[in-house]
């Protein structure tokens, strides 16, 4: 499976939050909403949620293995760090 990433809106001084993302699956399925978000062990991209009928978060989605999972932050601290970088010129 091919995933990509795409950073959509970059944060600064908004805290743990970093950025707004998208991320593609083969090209043939998309997330929107993604947030990347700092936490003690680095940076980590954060699922599309809401709050259910008991007021707990809930994600839309979310990747199933501890594979896919890795892969996703992966891409999207990667667009993050190209996207930070284009910025400075």
């Amino acid at each position: 499976m091919t995933i990509t990433a795409k950073i959509h809106k970059i944060l600064p001084g908004k805290g743990r939050l970093k950025a707004i993302a998208e991320v593609r699956l083969d090209d043939m399925f998309v997330i929107h909403n993604i947030r990347l978000v700092e936490g003690t062990k680095g940076l980590f991209a954060a699922m599309p949620s809401y709050v259910d009928h008991n007021g707990e978060w809930r994600d839309y989605c979310f990747p199933v293995t501890a594979e896919c999972s890795a892969t996703i932050n992966s891409a999207v601290a990667e667009a993050y760090r190209e996207a930070c970088g284009a910025l400075q010129y």
